[in-house]
């Protein structure tokens, strides 16, 4: 893998933003990044934290998007989610929890099954 550039990004937190020169790489593979490579990221994610994103979507349990949108405006830094990302956020949070839970009864289904 070699060194092909880099380009700036924003950083979202609980705590605020701040803008980070990301790192290319490529290679016989394809091309990749810093944060893709190192796994702190998944590919197509974009770059929130995980605190961000537990605090968004806590509080769109309690209150509309639009209403967590300006909470996270007012609470952490001027850090700027539209509604549209909370709800894709949520989604993805939704579908993690599910596959947790699908292993946990599976794998609870199987020792019944045992004993």
């Amino acid at each position: 893998m070699r060194s092909n550039g880099t380009y700036p990004v924003k950083v979202k937190t609980i705590n605020g933003s701040f803008d980070f020169e990301l790192n290319r790489f490529k290679s016989d593979k394809g091309s990749t990044n810093f944060f893709i490579s190192s796994g702190i990221f998944q590919k197509g994610e974009s770059y929130e934290s995980n605190k961000l994103k537990d605090f968004v979507s806590y509080y769109a349990t309690k209150m509309s998007y639009e209403m967590v949108s300006e909470l996270t405006m007012e609470r952490c830094g001027g850090v700027s989610i539209s509604d549209q990302h909370i709800q894709q956020i949520v989604i993805e949070k939704v579908a993690k929890v599910g596959l947790l839970q699908d292993t946990f009864i599976k794998k609870a289904s199987l020792v019944n099954f045992l004993f």
